[in-house]
């Protein structure tokens, strides 16, 4: 693959993080999670992660869970 692919997370204009390897073997994740229930109550989650295959090890970049 000649060209590696990667995330630029920001969370409302502000940059948080840049995730990527420059592997041939590789896996990102970007997960976003919100959650508004009837009480009023609302949640959001922001997880950057992945995996680099060549080496077998989980990688991270980021995470936010604020209440």
């Amino acid at each position: 693959m000649d060209k590696k692919l990667g995330l630029k997370i920001k969370v409302n204009g502000n940059p948080v993080t840049n995730a990527g390897l420059d592997k041939d073997d590789y896996v990102l994740v970007g997960d976003v999670t919100f959650t508004e229930q009837k009480n009023g109550s609302k949640e959001f989650t922001l997880n950057v992660n992945g995996m680099d295959g060549e080496e077998n090890d989980h990688v991270y970049w980021y995470g936010i869970c604020p209440n």
